[in-house]
């Protein structure tokens, strides 16, 4: 890999300093500059992938930086600074750069992340100019551990994989998530390995930390303890889904039962979010509350409601819809024991005989999720449970 690569500047002392600290063998200097003022015009003849610019008291940067990115929008422009100085991130952000770093010893990784995360998004506006983006990124969602979210994600992915599909699970649960678990998998290498050694994340590299089951879906796990978890932020996360995109055709990702940042975003950047819930008062209270939350961040037209573990008692489907204003695509059963017994051999529900209730719902499901499938609904029994104390209650 080469990042073809020229440098602007003020003067060849500012130059020669960026030159000193790019010495990442990815980075190709084609060429130095100080002609700031036909800069548009050097990037035209050179076509190069990426535009080093040095910020200084004058704005002749500034000016260069808005000319290339209105005229090579496909190009990425960085401004770098001695100092991370307001006026002059303001300033690189009006000129509508791609980023803006400091030169420190972190120089290197920042600008070929910059360049990466720029990469990923052209690739993603070529697909939208044409056919709507490749993979489908869904969320598996809820407000309590416990009610079947990895075993809904885990057969899903399965079940999606079974039907010729590209299909790539993210375990972002990163406490606690066991995802390979019910799948029958050994974990040497997961997501903290990726990013503690992958700084710039490539599909390649992302590939390389996957562990592969035999239905062909892939799986990023989750640390293999706890406390490597807090090292993890939702801007190191967020490269890793925009590469992925482009080669997945369905990205299912298992959540933690919180609204931490990482989840925040995860839902955000999600086509689609199966939010779980249950016919349990508690939980259907929680419930109300997280969608009250992802209404006001306008996130709720891409929620669909799946109800784990349904069984017969006294609240029924028709309550669960009017409490969270929302049809239910999909009533798992509750078949406990069957959930049990596939989670302790590390075979997904999905790869039986296909008979059990809960593949077939999730096999139902999954049909959802594929372009031009019939999606079989169900009836909901009206009930005369009132539920009076859950704020938010449409009546």
């Amino acid at each position: 890999m080469s990042i073809r690569t020229i440098i602007f500047g003020e003067n060849p002392r500012e130059i020669e300093n960026i030159c000193n600290k790019i010495n990442d063998k990815d980075i190709h200097i084609l060429n130095k500059s100080i002609n700031l003022s036909n800069a548009s015009d050097e990037v035209s003849k050179l076509r190069p992938n990426l535009v080093l610019i040095t910020c200084s008291d004058s704005n002749w940067a500034f000016r260069a930086c808005q000319q290339i990115t209105l005229l090579q929008p496909n190009i990425a422009t960085i401004l770098i600074s001695t100092s991370s100085d307001y006026e002059n991130v303001k300033k690189a952000i009006d000129s509508g750069a791609t980023g803006f770093v400091t030169l420190d010893e972190q120089v290197n990784e920042e600008i070929k992340k910059i360049y990466f995360n720029h990469q990923s998004k052209l690739s993603m506006l070529l697909e939208n100019s044409g056919i709507q983006r490749k993979a489908q990124v869904i969320s598996v969602f809820g407000t309590k551990g416990g009610i079947g979210k990895t075993t809904l994600a885990v057969n899903l992915a399965v079940a999606l994989s079974r039907k010729k599909a590209k299909v790539a699970i993210l375990d972002l649960d990163l406490h606690f998530g066991d995802a390979h678990m019910f799948l029958g998998l050994d974990v040497k290498e997961t997501i903290t390995e990726l990013l503690q050694e992958q700084k710039v994340p490539t599909i390649d590299s992302i590939r390389n930390y996957f562990v592969h089951h035999s239905s062909g879906v892939q799986v990023l796990c989750s640390p293999i303890s706890p406390e490597y978890a807090d090292g993890i932020t939702a801007s190191q996360v967020e490269p890793i889904i925009n590469i992925l995109r482009t080669y997945y055709d369905y990205i299912i990702i298992d959540t933690s039962a919180d609204f931490s940042e990482l989840n925040l975003l995860m839902l955000e950047e999600s086509s689609t979010i199966l939010y779980v819930t249950g016919l349990d008062i508690s939980l259907l209270n929680n419930s109300k509350k997280g969608l009250l939350l992802l209404d006001s961040l306008n996130q709720k037209g891409k929620v669909k409601v799946v109800l784990s573990r349904d069984f017969k008692t006294d609240i029924s489907v028709y309550d669960v819809e009017k409490i969270m204003d929302l049809k239910v695509v999909s009533r798992i059963p509750n078949d406990y024991s069957e959930a049990v017994r596939a989670l302790n051999q590390g075979v997904p529900i999905v790869s039986s005989s296909g008979k059990s209730m809960i593949a077939k719902e999730i096999n139902k499901l999954a049909n959802s999720f594929i372009p031009n499938a019939v999606e079989e609904g169900s009836k909901a029994v009206k009930s005369k449970f009132k539920l009076p104390f859950i704020k938010g209650v449409v009546k």
